[in-house]
């Protein structure tokens, strides 16, 4: 249901560039992605490389891999990251279901992302 309302939300506000922070086994993932325009850029934040790679080999399934960028790595730090990049403002949606401890530093890291 979640999921459901997220390509809602994605495909209802028109977002283009998307936040998924923690991935697992992609489900959040592939959702963003057949929910974003052809155009559209999913950014993957996962911690595991063995669930990264098991989100690799479903978005390839799916034929969307050129629409998911992913970041392996600590999520905190991947968004840090982001935002001196020159990130800052252009995403317009984040959806963040990582580790419980972190959803504020993600929630606030996020605001500045979008």
């Amino acid at each position: 249901q979640v999921l459901q309302l997220n390509r809602f939300l994605i495909g209802v506000t028109g977002a283009r560039k998307v936040l998924d922070i923690g991935v697992y086994t992609g489900a959040s993932t592939m959702t963003a992605a057949l929910a974003v325009p052809d155009t559209g850029q999913v950014y993957a934040l996962e911690k595991s490389k063995k669930h990264a790679n098991v989100a690799k080999k479903y978005m390839q399934m799916a034929d969307i891999s050129d629409k998911v960028t992913f970041l392996l790595g600590d999520a905190k730090t991947s968004l840090e990251s982001l935002i001196e990049d020159g990130h800052r403002h252009t995403f317009d949606f984040s959806y963040i279901d990582a580790d419980k401890a972190n959803y504020g530093v993600y929630f606030d890291l996020s605001l500045e992302l979008l």
